[in-house]
């Protein structure tokens, strides 16, 4: 790969009056082999008293030379600039004084800098988009130029426009429902200079409604406590409509807060560590008429280093493991050895049957898979037996523990 020299030479004379002279900028530029570059851009940028003041922009000619001339007044800057063979820029700079004469300077230039510039505008339509509101983004907001500027010109296909400046985010809100060609003209500009290094367009094509949304879908999970531990997490993929409900053709998407992702309803994934990651969870469900609902849901879970859910492994990783709460039978329902409870499932009231008779009150409670306690009561009947009303619970997976003196026994209960 041949690298680029370049040599500036820059002669001062006084010839006007006014405290001007004329300043001619020449240079010549080379490869390593001492072989001319045609058509090499050179920018050649003019400061005065500290402040920017023109930028002018010439090219060698056949032979490899560039010729420029200006005026200048004492204590004037003038930058030289270049690029090299892959878009990478090198400066020199010349204070030009009444005394000075000429200046003799190279730049040597590499290959090894930047790659070559690229604005690579990328639009994409926001979650947020709702209505006549269009929300977009330019996913690539990487600035390989120190010190310069992302600028993002957007046309909204309906006479209006807007500029941002190193925000990568814009909306927009039409006056009608309709379908709009929008537009990002990208460019990273200096920000002294304000020297344009490059720029792209792109546009796509978005249609906005009156209409809401559909909201036939939502996603959800939840944790299985009673189940979770060691190096094991459960989730219950509760989200509608159902993954087997023919009315609907239902994707999901989840993002498991690692950088691990799966497009199946009942995913199965491991961590590398133990600790707190934020689980998200999107469906895309679309109905006879095709309509299409997104929604999604987030949750903040994990293990800690003890092993306990989230808030039960080692520290070395542990696995998540998403479940249809809907394929679960009683066989499945685990219980502690000293308490019964039937029917479970159930929909109703329960039965609670203790190994053995209790010799003071007995007291129970219920616990929601957030770790809330939502139901519980006191049985002083000393009875090995007594009924538990649950129809004040909402369908789900619960913890039923039972405290009788010291001793505390638990089940997984399950509500229909």
């Amino acid at each position: 790969m041949k690298k680029l020299l370049f040599t500036s030479i820059v002669v001062l004379s006084a010839l006007l009056a006014h405290g001007q002279q004329a300043l001619s900028i020449s240079g010549l530029a080379l490869d390593s082999s001492n072989t001319a570059i045609a058509n090499q851009p050179v920018w050649i940028n003019k400061y005065s008293n500290g402040s920017f003041f023109t930028q002018q922009l010439v090219y060698s000619d056949a032979l490899g030379y560039y010729n420029y001339t200006t005026f200048s007044q004492a204590s004037t800057t003038f930058q030289v600039m270049t690029n090299d063979c892959n878009g990478r820029f090198y400066s020199n700079s010349y204070l030009a004084t009444a005394i000075d004469t000429s200046f003799d300077d190279t730049l040597r230039i590499g290959c090894q800098g930047l790659p070559a510039l690229n604005c690579a505008p990328n639009m994409v339509k926001m979650a947020s988009s709702s209505g006549l509101s269009l929300s977009l983004r330019d996913s690539n907001s990487s600035n390989p130029i120190p010190n310069a500027m992302l600028m993002r010109y957007w046309t909204f296909g309906d006479g209006t426009f807007s500029t941002t400046y190193n925000n990568a985010n814009v909306s927009h809100s039409y006056s009608q429902a309709g379908s709009y060609t929008v537009c990002m003209i990208k460019n990273i500009v200096d920000t002294l200079t304000k020297m344009v290094y490059c720029e792209d367009t792109v546009c796509n094509a978005y249609t906005v409604s009156n209409s809401s949304p559909p909201t036939f879908c939502t996603a959800y999970f939840e944790v299985d406590t009673m189940a979770s531990g060691g190096a094991s997490l459960v989730l219950y993929n509760r989200s509608t409509p159902l993954h087997n409900n023919t009315r609907y053709a239902t994707s999901y998407a989840w993002d498991f807060g690692d950088g691990g992702t799966s497009n199946q309803a009942f995913p199965t994934h491991t961590y590398t560590g133990a600790g707190s990651y934020t689980i998200c969870l999107t469906i895309t469900s679309i109905d006879s008429s095709q309509n299409i609902c997104t929604n999604t849901y987030c949750d903040t879970l994990g293990v800690d280093s003890a092993g306990n859910v989230l808030y039960k492994n080692s520290g070395a990783g542990f696995t998540l493991n998403v479940l249809n709460p809907n394929a679960l039978g009683v066989d499945e329902i685990k219980r502690d050895n000293t308490v019964e409870v039937f029917p479970n499932p159930t929909n109703g009231n329960v039965i609670i049957k203790l190994a053995q008779t209790p010799n003071d009150k007995v007291q129970w409670v219920i616990i929601n898979s957030r770790g809330q306690e939502v139901l519980g009561g006191v049985e002083s009947s000393h009875s090995r037996n007594f009924n538990i009303n649950v129809d004040p619970l909402s369908n789900g997976v619960y913890q039923l523990k039972i405290l009788d003196g010291n001793a505390v026994s638990s089940c997984k209960l399950m509500v229909f």
